[in-house]
């Protein structure tokens, strides 16, 4: 817990300095997959109270039509729980959905859930995942930006 304390006050510290940065491509992917039509839907381990201040300081919740925070599940990533839930929310079945992920974790949580993934890793510190970390994983695709995501979109080949 105190781990957690403290993660959230540098990530506190980094909103109120503005030294937190969304994404590259994240907002633009996800207003052009609403355009296209998409049901878009958030399923975070983020408690409700930092997704309170962090979704909105991006301009972003009205992006997603569906959410689901690590206060709203008894179980966290890599449980699939977060999805289950969103998926029951939207009335779709796994197969209908397809997930952006960015730990290896919560592309579990996904596989797990039976969704697809397209797993993009935080780039805000160096990572690479092994074959054998992959393994097992729903990977649609596995890339370095969301701007593959993007691209896709604007092909229609999502």
């Amino acid at each position: 817990m105190a781990l957690r304390a403290e993660r959230e006050g540098f990530i506190e510290a980094q909103l109120m300095n503005g030294t937190l940065q969304m994404k590259p491509y994240a907002k633009e992917t996800l207003l052009l997959a609403r355009e296209k039509g998409f049901i878009m839907a958030l399923a975070t381990s983020t408690m409700k109270e930092r997704a309170a201040k962090l979704l909105p300081h991006f301009d972003l919740l009205a992006c997603f039509d569906y959410l689901t925070f690590g206060d709203d599940v008894a179980a966290h990533k890599p449980d699939p729980a977060p999805y289950v839930r969103t998926l029951a929310l939207a009335d779709k079945t796994a197969a209908q959905a397809l997930v952006m992920e960015d730990s290896l974790l919560g592309a579990l949580a996904a596989t797990r859930a039976g969704i697809e993934v397209v797993l993009i890793p935080d780039q805000s510190f160096q990572t690479t995942y092994t074959e054998a970390q992959k393994a097992g994983l729903n990977l649609y695709a596995e890339t370095d930006s969301l701007q593959f995501v993007y691209d896709l979109l604007q092909a229609d080949q999502l």
